[in-house]
């Protein structure tokens, strides 16, 4: 009777501990802690993102298996709680991006997105997964009458959609982008600048302005590191009854470097965004029929395609008059988890 008591107060120990899984993501060759990395259930749904400690909640047991996934690094799937997960950085055969000669004053960037989504309320799970190609225009100075992007413009899409309920599991194309989306995606923007990377993950050299021998560098960067209780609520949403929190945001990078340890947007690999948000605003739970504010985690991922440069005339007739763009997939890309490749394929 002992010995069956101890069993059960172990197994109830083990149950309540299990509830909250906070999981540790490290980089298995340097023991650093990863941020943005997106946790999937087996289903697609993004369970959590991880801080910038690397730490992340998977939330209860039912949720495994999980998939853990991070640009840049090999992904994981684990089938039962862990306090540690180690990830090894993939090996990347770089595709060949297209740049046109540099003679002109606007750069264009077409580019391949994913965006990865998923919506939480009281009664519903919202899964989206877009595909896009779009495009940017920067200057590496200020034209006279000439408007940069703020953010990608859609030239492409593919848009697909899952809602899980007690009542069913649906899987469709959609029509429309979702608006959710709009303002996030300018966490993907493309600057012209020529950022000086650390010390500690890259090192000057005199030799060729591009070294065959400098490897991909990936940073990190936490945009709320600077904000009180890591919150931020954009002003802008209130006044429209959206408000909402963000709680997580991280921007991921991977680069390869030129010989003084800068890079400009043609040496870009990939970007990523990540976040967490909570929309609290009326708007918010009245266009999802709930009472309970919504929560949402985004990850998207960004692959520069082609690099072409313009007159600013020829730039803003490209602006005016977008061209015709196929979807460009391009090597580099990751493999889609489980739950997103049920969804490619039921999604016709």
């Amino acid at each position: 009777m002992k010995h069956s008591i101890i069993t059960l107060l172990v197994l109830m120990m083990t149950w309540i501990t299990a509830q909250g899984i906070k999981t540790r993501i490290i980089d298995k060759e340097t023991g650093n802690p990863i941020a943005g990395v997106t946790a999937f259930s087996e289903k697609g749904v993004i369970i959590g993102i991880s801080n910038s400690l690397g730490e992340v909640d998977l939330g209860g047991v039912g949720n495994f298996p999980v998939t853990i996934r991070s640009m840049g690094f090999v992904p994981v799937t684990c089938d039962r709680p862990t306090a540690e997960i180690r990830l090894t950085p993939a090996e990347y055969e770089l595709s060949e991006v297209v740049v046109s000669p540099h003679d002109n004053l606007v750069t264009r960037v077409v580019c391949y997105m994913r965006e990865y989504v998923s919506c939480a309320t009281d009664h519903d799970t919202i899964i989206t997964y877009n595909e896009h190609m779009v495009d940017y225009f920067f200057t590496d100075k200020k034209i006279k009458k000439f408007k940069p992007s703020k953010g990608p413009r859609m030239l492409n899409s593919i848009m697909r959609v899952r809602k899980i309920n007690e009542e069913c599991d649906s899987v469709r194309l959609a029509e429309y982008p979702d608006e959710v989306l709009n303002s996030l995606r300018y966490g993907m923007a493309f600057e012209s600048c020529r950022p000086q990377l650390p010390a500690d993950v890259c090192t000057v050299s005199d030799n060729a302005e591009v070294s065959e021998n400098i490897k991909p560098v990936f940073l990190s960067v936490d945009r709320l590191a600077d904000k009180k209780n890591h919150v931020v609520s954009p002003w802008k949403l209130k006044v429209l009854g959206l408000t909402t929190d963000f709680t997580v945001a991280v921007l991921s990078i991977m680069v390869l470097p030129r010989a003084d340890c800068t890079f400009l947007p043609e040496d870009i690999i990939f970007k990523t965004f990540s976040c967490r948000l909570l929309g609290k605003g009326k708007l918010w739970k009245y266009r999802y029929k709930t009472s309970e504010p919504v929560e949402f985690h985004v990850y998207n991922e960004l692959y520069p395609v082609a690099f072409t440069y313009h007159t600013v005339e020829e730039a803003k007739e490209l602006q005016k008059n977008p061209p015709a763009t196929p979807m460009e997939v391009p090597s580099t890309v990751m493999p889609l988890t489980p739950g997103m490749s049920y969804l490619v394929e039921h999604a016709k």
